[in-house]
């Protein structure tokens, strides 16, 4: 059906976005906080055809150490979603996730679990992502390379009152350079299951996504602002929502 297609593509436009800061724990008082905005443009196949779907966004992401080796991430976005036939602007989703740092220094461990909430209805042309709600389960390992780092995560995406999941992987290699300014690649696969004859009516299932990325940033010292920048290519090839993300916000570290 043409609103499931919608809704398996905008399930992964806030892939880029989705709250995750590595292995490592913020101290007790130090917040990180972004807005940003993001281009999504991808195409997509349907009974009757296939159309260009694009989504401009606004986009809020924050960090906040709560002490103890806990912390508290979140992201959220309102989009503007169109294809050439219909328009639909409003909130998306809200992910939070709660970090706790069993092990921290230069190799970092850390447990993760949260929920992503939908803000919207289902119904909308073109809906403004999947409907329905995931809980979050998983964990965190991040490596210091010296001016460099490495972090992996692993997340299982369960749909709340639906039999679909999701197992996310995601992996990051950044460096910083002489300057204040770093950069990083990043790489995201994401299996889903449940997905045959799935009949809820309140969400569709649990997207396919298949990522590779890259980022660059200011480094703000605490109580500085920053900037950012992304790009992301996601292929046809294991992916419910093909196209391309471009993003840029401006942090702010204390």
């Amino acid at each position: 059906m043409t609103t499931r297609r919608l809704g398996l593509l905008f399930a992964l436009l806030s892939t880029s976005q989705s709250a995750w800061a590595g292995a490592w724990a913020r101290d007790a008082g130090d917040l990180y906080a972004k807005v940003g905005a993001g281009h999504f443009s991808g195409q997509a196949n349907f009974d009757d055809g296939s159309a260009t779907l694009r989504s401009t966004a606004l986009e809020l992401y924050g960090e906040a150490g709560l002490g103890n080796g806990w912390e508290l991430d979140l992201s959220a976005r309102a989009a503007h979603n169109r294809t050439t036939k219909a328009q639909t602007t409003g909130l998306q989703d809200l992910e939070v996730v709660g970090k706790y740092e069993p092990l921290s220094g230069p190799s970092a461990l850390a447990l993760l679990v949260g929920t992503r909430i939908s803000l919207y209805p289902r119904g909308l042309d073109p809906e403004l992502g999947p409907g329905g709600s995931d809980l979050l389960v998983g964990g965190a390992w991040g490596q210091g390379l010296g001016a460099g780092w490495v972090n992996v995560d692993a997340v299982h995406r369960f749909r709340i009152g639906a039999p679909s999941s999701g197992l996310r992987f995601r992996a990051e290699l950044g460096a910083m350079g002489n300057a204040p300014i770093g950069g990083a690649v990043t790489a995201e696969y994401q299996p889903a299951f449940g997905r045959s004859g799935f009949q809820a009516s309140a969400a569709a299932p649990v997207a396919r996504a298949f990522s590779v990325g890259t980022k660059a940033f200011t480094a703000p010292t605490k109580g500085g602002w920053g900037l950012t920048g992304d790009a992301s290519w996601q292929p046809t090839l294991f992916n419910d929502g093909p196209g391309y993300r471009f993003g840029a916000g401006i942090v702010l570290e204390r």
